[in-house]
């Protein structure tokens, strides 16, 4: 069960469906498992944006 929800692309009702559980018993399965099994881990590609358009003056200072 733990696995269907994690791969993120069922809703609790439809993996109770596909079990013929309520969907409380699901709730209550990902209430007692740990958080970091239950979520997606897999890695993905990110867009990192940075804004270096700044041409004022930064103030250096070395003591």
């Amino acid at each position: 069960m733990i696995e269907l929800y994690s791969q993120g692309n069922l809703t609790v009702r439809q993996i109770a469906t596909q079990l013929k559980v309520n969907e409380r018993t699901i709730y209550r399965h990902l209430a007692k498992c740990d958080k970091a099994t239950a979520r997606n881990n897999a890695p993905g590609s990110v867009i990192a944006m940075m804004d270096t358009s700044y041409w004022g003056w930064i103030l250096v200072w070395w003591p």
